[in-house]
């Protein structure tokens, strides 16, 4: 049972530019490459090994 309704400010981005088989490097690079950086940052995919190094190459 819902008891209250909260407003949810969100939105859908599309990403140009993005290759899933980018490596850290292209990844990071790509992220620094925009002119306006992300607000935030959510790493979703991958091993949890390989998702800790790109946050932390991310500067997350």
């Amino acid at each position: 049972m819902i008891e209250k309704q909260i407003p949810i400010k969100a939105g859908i981005h599309t990403l140009t530019g993005y290759s899933a088989h980018a490596d850290q490097n292209m990844l990071v690079n790509w992220v620094k490459s925009m002119p306006t950086p992300p607000g935030k940052i959510t790493l979703v995919h991958g091993e949890p090994k390989a998702r800790k190094a790109l946050s932390q190459a991310l500067g997350l």
